[in-house]
């Protein structure tokens, strides 16, 4: 006989705080998750086709992912589901030193790093 039962590998918070608005989640593998929902926020999309200008009138939530190896991730995603964003995010002694997915990050994930103490000298 089988089971089906499902094993949830997912790290599971082991500290939650807010600084600054964000709320920030130290994790049960060492990486930290942090997000924060900003409202009106204008997020700028940017292609190779072009910059299309969206006004997410609900909000947007904001999610940074950071490993201990110093690899992470960004996200956007609209809270009324009309747009998502993301990219990869790398660090070195507390400073962002390559990112993907966009051109430039949003302002609300700059914000969140900030408040982790992270440095962006780009």
């Amino acid at each position: 006989m089988t089971s089906n039962t499902h094993t949830n590998t997912e790290p599971k918070a082991v500290k939650v705080f807010r600084k600054n608005g964000v709320t920030i989640e130290e994790l049960s593998n060492g990486s930290i998750r942090a997000s924060q929902i900003l409202n009106n926020e204008m997020i700028v999309e940017e292609s190779a086709g072009g910059t299309i200008l969206n006004k997410y009138k609900l909000g947007v939530e904001g999610i940074v992912k950071i490993n201990l190896d110093g690899k992470g991730c960004w996200e956007i995603i609209s809270t009324n589901d009309d747009g998502y964003g993301e990219g990869s995010l790398f660090v070195e002694n507390m400073e962002v030193v390559d990112f993907d997915g966009a051109f430039d990050l949003p302002n609300n994930i700059k914000k969140i790093l900030k408040t982790l103490g992270y440095a962006l000298n780009w």
